[in-house]
């Protein structure tokens, strides 16, 4: 199944914030699963924070670190590991294959003020407790690769 992309938008610049927790507990409540994850928050100015908070890539960096500094360390001593690890790092990252960053950015800098998003790359998820978990927040949904019917479904679930 190809994951799908949600993106929903809030007012208040920490509301997406929590309702990554909630999607963290539901993740682990198993309701979801979540392939990659980035929240953007406005403050009054025109600067926008973009929080990439994807457990991929830091697996995949964490991984490319470690392989780079026990190679290193093996080759060149400690230093050499340390800058191996960093390059590693940087590997690691560059396999993501999440979000892409221009969309976040593109997305993100439509923003109002006060205001927050989060981008949800979704591989599986039980729809309806989904739904029924987000009721609580004022989401405005910007933008998803959801079918229409789904889409319907969670704009509807979103204001009532």
């Amino acid at each position: 199944m190809a994951a799908e992309l949600v993106v929903l938008a809030f007012d208040g610049k920490e509301t997406a914030d929590g309702v990554l927790d909630n999607f963290r507990d539901m993740q682990e409540r198993g309701i979801i699963t979540l392939e990659d994850v980035v929240v953007a928050k406005r403050g009054q100015s025109t600067e926008v924070h973009i929080h990439q908070t994807d457990a991929r890539r830091g697996r995949h960096a964490a991984a490319g670190a470690g392989v780079g500094v026990l190679a290193g360390w093996l080759i060149a001593g400690p230093v050499g590991g340390v800058a191996a690890g960093s390059v590693g790092s940087i590997i690691g990252a560059l396999r993501d294959r999440g979000i892409d960053d221009g969309f976040v950015r593109e997305v993100s800098d439509s923003l109002k003020p006060e205001s927050s998003a989060i981008f949800l790359l979704i591989k599986d998820a039980d729809g309806p407790a989904v739904m029924e978990e987000l009721k609580p927040f004022n989401a405005l949904v910007v933008h998803t690769t959801l079918s229409p019917e789904q889409e319907r479904k969670l704009r509807d679930t979103l204001h009532s």
